[in-house]
């Protein structure tokens, strides 16, 4: 086997991947920075994780781990706090 891509739509993948969540995907990170702080832009992303983790059960009947669920749970606790304290500072 070799790592060489030679198909077609193996190369419009790749492209797409560059397009989309990178190129997009950075773009509406940096915009967001305009309207709230870089605390909370950078946290929102931790929630990457546990969406892709429910759409893989969902979708693949994908197994998700004590250690995977405690972590989703500790993560979206972690977002909430961030979030809430954001709220509470701004009134």
């Amino acid at each position: 086997e070799t790592f060489i891509v030679v198909e077609r739509i193996e190369i419009l993948g790749f492209i797409f991947l560059a397009i989309v969540p990178t190129i997009l995907g950075h773009n509406i990170f940096y915009y967001c920075l305009k309207f709230t702080t870089p605390t909370i832009v950078g946290t929102v992303p931790l929630g990457e994780p546990i969406i892709a983790s429910t759409i893989a059960f969902f979708l693949f009947n994908e197994f998700i781990s004590l250690y995977t669920a405690i972590g989703g749970v500790l993560c979206i606790y972690g977002i909430f706090v961030i979030l809430k304290n954001r709220s509470i500072s701004n009134e």
